[in-house]
C-alpha cells in the first residue's frame, strides 16, 4: 500500500525539494505543471488553513496529521490523509519536514454511503413501525366489532330486530376489515 502513498520532503523554508511519482499520479498532474501552479489552486476552499495548521503543529509538536482535499486535474477533489513529521539532523537542527499522503477518496465515499444507508434504514424502520401501529389500529377496530357483536348474538332474550342489527354490523365490519387488508 505504501507504493501508492505520496511522499514529499520540504526544506525548513517550506520549499518542496522532493515528491515521489505517486503524489503526482493521485492528483493527475505532471511534476512541472504542479510546480508551476500556485499551491493554493490545488487546496479545497474549506481546507485553506491546512498549510498554516501543519506548520504550527510541526513547530510545536514535530508532528501533524489531518485530512485535506486537493484538486485533481479532472476538476474533482481527492481526499488525502496526510501525516507530516519534522526532520532533524544528528545535532537536532531542523532540516525540513516529511509528509506522507494517502488517497482515501474511495474510503470516504464508502463511509458516506454507509452513513446514508444507515439513515435510510432508520427512516425505513420508523416508517415500518408507524405503518404497523396504524394498520394494527385499523384492523383492531372492525375486528373488535365482529368479536363483540358475535358474542351478543348468543343472548337468549335478544329481539329479532337487534339480532338483524348485530348481524348487519358484523357484515359491515367484515367488509371494512377486508377493504383494509386489500388496501
Amino acid at each position: 500500500h505504501s507504493a501508492d502513498d505520496g511522499i514529499s520532503f520540504y526544506d525548513r523554508d517550506w520549499n518542496l525539494k522532493f515528491t515521489n511519482a505517486a503524489f503526482y499520479s493521485v492528483i493527475g498532474y505532471e511534476k512541472d505543471k504542479y510546480h508551476s501552479t500556485d499551491p493554493d489552486y490545488f487546496i479545497h476552499p474549506d481546507d485553506k488553513n491546512y498549510p498554516v495548521e501543519r506548520l504550527e503543529a510541526l513547530k510545536s509538536h514535530g508532528f501533524h496529521e489531518s485530512e485535506l482535499r486537493l484538486r485533481h486535474k479532472d476538476g474533482h477533489y481527492v481526499n488525502l490523509s496526510a501525516r507530516s513529521v519534522t526532520v532533524r539532523d544528528e545535532n537536532g537542527a531542523v532540516l525540513g519536514a516529511l509528509t506522507v499522503s494517502r488517497d482515501i477518496t474511495k474510503m470516504k465515499q464508502v463511509h458516506e454511503e454507509l452513513i446514508k444507508a444507515n439513515v435510510e434504514a432508520k427512516t425505513s424502520n420508523r416508517l415500518k413501525t408507524s405503518f404497523l401501529a396504524n394498520i394494527s389500529h385499523e384492523i383492531r377496530t372492525p375486528l373488535n366489532a365482529i368479536v363483540g357483536f358475535s358474542g351478543f348474538l348468543d343472548q337468549p332474550d335478544l329481539s329479532e330486530k337487534d339480532r338483524e342489527e348485530y348481524i348487519d354490523i358484523i357484515f359491515q365490519s367484515n367488509n371494512q376489515l377486508l377493504l383494509i387488508i386489500n388496501d
